[in-house]
């Protein structure tokens, strides 16, 4: 007779404690490696370090908000900055421009 045809001819209730009694502490087992994973893998993510950006963001106010349209109002100084960068912008281009025409006139000439 073979290892399962003995259990099997037991009683229901003598095979419901075996198999209990298996899976219980398989269970405890696994339960205790997913938990050691996991908390390796939480101290792994926590040792990472991402770069630090100089992107600095505008802190703006939201007043109004609808289905159609959201305005947005901004500090006073972040105002004058936004405005000397798209000068600074706009001085870089034509002086860009003006260069690529002295070089044609020069090239024309």
């Amino acid at each position: 007779m073979g290892f399962l045809e003995k259990i099997r001819s037991k009683p229901k209730k003598t095979r419901l404690i075996i198999l209990w009694s298996i899976i219980i502490p398989v269970g405890i087992i696994f339960a205790f490696f997913w938990i050691k994973i996991t908390a390796s893998a939480i101290r792994e993510l926590s040792a990472v370090t991402f770069p630090q950006t100089e992107e600095k963001f505008f802190s703006s106010e939201i007043l109004e908000e609808s289905m159609e349209s959201m305005k947005m109002f901004f500090n006073e100084e972040e105002i004058k900055k936004i405005l000397e960068e798209e000068e600074l912008e706009t001085m870089f281009e034509k002086e860009e421009e003006n260069q690529k025409e002295e070089i044609k006139e020069e090239n024309e000439n």
